[in-house]
């Protein structure tokens, strides 16, 4: 089927991509060159943590603030200074000032609890790898969305469901969406622009589906947007909810409703209970024989070690006494394996229990993409993030169910693509589905983040003009906040105007660009000098640091600013990672400022979208006008705005 062995070829191009970067810097950038950018911490100590589940947990620390960009739910590599030759990998749970906290399901080795170590951000290749099992299952089997997602028809209209909602703050489009979600043949999209309450849409579509006793999977491409759905469902009465997936990548305070914390409860769990015990004491008495590695063994296989070791012998230029060991070692492995297979498969049925009594499983696509939910399948698929997903992953969860419902906003940014030959893979299944049958979408209409200002330009824009602000946001300023009465005399902070612009075209040629020879990214310190400026100012007037963020669409300007005004405590993010976020003041450095008005990729104006829309009551733009002005969407949107 060429649409499965287009994708496949796409998505190994873009597994061996990522893992090939990490591999990469590792090799060419020293450690502090890593750290830099935020993917790497060295001179740590670890100490034993609280197990969690049968986890095994260290927190390493060091006496001085880290400057890291990794984050819980991340897979990291630990070594004693070279992390290629390391095979210790766990995902970190938590991240503070000083420390950092990493869950190991298999009990790594004693010197992973020592001094002078190092962590390494790494690629997980999992979610690849299910994409791939997927669609080769997609080739083979028959389902009713096939013909859908292969374009062969388009979705069927839907029949209107009459609702009586549960959450009465819902509008009028959130309500419509839902009716018609409800009543699809086969799919529909909800296109959520942001601050429209898509989460909150989704939630009540959810508890309407279980009230008419449908078995419901949610999904998105993150953990973040999955535990957002689980967060929104958690105040609905009577549901059943089981969020599947690593312990450390479920929000606090919602572990109750993990598969884990279901496991605990479960009447069968004390006959389980205390068997990882005896895994790990097992793998501590196998660190008493010699493991085989490729240097030690000199050719021999497994089984040449075994039979030489049974018979205690000893083989080209090994001592039998080596031999021996290395015979210890992998009898030891094979007796692991055979507990690991039996507390598996009990594992697994007390895991079916479970989720078989769960009115709704939640997780990320490619969880439920896993072993554990290998026969679990459901009426209703609900995705989020449909946007900013790969097609692959799209495919995981949809397969999973007879229905689906798809969320997202072709208008923001689509799924990171590394690999240049692997571009296609920016499609997204909603946006095509969008595009084949526009009768199948519903956007909502009502936003609850922005100032009207604000909500001004991509309003109309982005959205047709079809967009209103609720009468709650509509004039939201600063002064709700701080109501200082010499606010007024602020430059940046004027309450009478939501967006302002900082042109530093007019400051000369200091204000221009740079870049690294060892980078392809760009920076501009001019700009980040008046960030630095304005973040003063915010916290003269009383704003805290939780209320403001910083963007900029390149990550050298991030780094930049991080040296400068990281200890503030304000987050400063790229355009990317603030999808989906928001704050009370946005401040954006755009970077470019160039004699040849190069734009770079701020010409994909779904970034500029995204960035505009984060502030909820005051957004602050400093750029050189020259440069953005040579596109006549940004000269449009700048020359609206109130330059200080």
């Amino acid at each position: 089927m060429e649409y499965v062995s287009r994708f496949l070829q796409l998505v190994e191009l873009e597994r061996k991509a990522e893992i090939k970067r990490h591999r990469d810097e590792m090799t060419l950038l020293t450690a502090r060159e890593r750290q830099s950018l935020g993917r790497c911490e060295f001179y740590l100590s670890g100490k034993k943590a609280p197990s969690v589940f049968h986890y095994t947990v260290i927190k390493y620390s060091k006496d001085r603030p880290l400057n890291t960009r990794m984050s819980v739910g991340d897979l990291v590599l630990v070594s004693r200074g070279n992390p290629l030759e390391s095979e210790v990998s766990g995902t970190i749970t938590s991240v503070s000032k000083f420390d950092i906290t990493v869950a190991f399901e298999n009990a790594p080795p004693r010197w992973a609890f020592g001094s002078s170590l190092r962590l390494d951000l790494y690629s997980n290749d999992m979610p690849y790898r299910r994409m791939q099992d997927n669609l080769k299952l997609f080739s083979k089997i028959k389902h009713p969305l096939k013909s859908v997602v292969l374009g062969e028809r388009p979705m069927f209209p839907p029949k209107i469901v009459e609702v009586e909602v549960f959450n009465k703050q819902l509008n009028h489009s959130q309500i419509e969406a839902i009716e018609s979600a409800l009543g699809t043949r086969d799919g529909f999209l909800i296109h959520g622009p942001p601050g429209t309450g898509k989460t909150t849409t989704l939630a009540e579509l959810i508890f309407q589906g279980v009230l008419r006793r449908k078995r419901i999977l949610a999904t998105a491409e993150s953990n973040i947007a999955a535990d957002n759905i689980l967060i929104k469902l958690a105040d609905y009465p009577d549901l059943k909810i089981v969020r599947i997936g690593h312990p450390a990548r479920i929000v606090p305070g919602y572990e109750a409703y993990s598969l884990h914390a279901h496991f605990q409860a479960h009447p069968k769990y004390q006959a389980f209970k205390g068997k990882w015990e005896e895994v790990t004491q097992m793998r501590s008495k196998q660190t008493t024989f010699q493991k085989p590695k490729d240097r030690l063994r000199r050719g021999l296989t497994d089984a040449e070690i075994m039979q030489k070791g049974r018979s205690g012998k000893g083989a080209r230029g090994i001592k039998c006494r080596k031999i021996c060991s290395m015979y210890g070692w992998l009898k030891q492995q094979q007796r692991i394996e055979e507990k690991v297979h039996t507390i598996k498969e009990l594992e697994q049925q007390i895991f079916n229990d479970i989720l078989a009594g769960a009115d709704i499983v939640i997780g990320t696509n490619c969880m439920s993409g896993s072993d554990l939910m290998q026969n679990q399948y459901f009426d209703i698929a609900v995705i989020d993030e449909g946007s900013q997903q790969v097609e692959p992953s799209s495919l995981i969860p949809l397969m999973k169910a007879r229905r689906f419902v798809m969320a997202g906003d072709d208008q923001q940014l689509p799924p990171t693509i590394i690999n240049p030959k692997a571009m296609e893979l920016q499609k997204t299944l909603f946006a095509r589905l969008k595009a084949q049958a526009p009768w199948n979408v519903k956007m909502l209409e009502v936003q609850y983040r922005m100032n009207d200002q604000i909500l001004a330009y991509p309003k109309s824009q982005f959205y047709e003009s079809r967009l209103v602000s609720d009468a709650s946001v509509a004039q939201r300023s600063l002064l709700d906040l701080i109501p200082h009465e010499s606010l007024t005399t602020s430059g940046y902070l004027t309450p009478a105007f939501p967006v302002i612009f900082t042109d530093t075209s007019l400051e000369g040629e200091e204000a221009l660009e740079s870049r690294n020879e060892k980078s392809s990214s760009y920076e501009n310190l001019h700009e980040a000098v008046h960030v630095q400026k304005v973040i003063e100012e915010c916290f003269k007037f009383g704003l805290l640091s939780e209320h403001i963020g910083v963007i900029a669409p390149y990550q050298a300007q991030v780094r930049l600013l991080t040296r400068l005004i990281g200890e503030t405590g304000v987050e400063i993010n790229s355009v990317d990672g603030f999808q989906g976020r928001e704050k009370e003041v946005i401040i954006i450095s755009f970077v470019r400022a160039n004699p040849e008005h190069n734009l770079g990729f701020l010409k994909d104006l779904r970034r500029l979208n995204v960035a505009i829309t984060r502030a909820k009551r005051k957004l602050i733009i400093i750029a050189h006008g020259e440069t953005l002005k040579a596109h006549p969407v940004y000269e449009s949107w700048l020359n609206q705005i109130t330059t200080t």
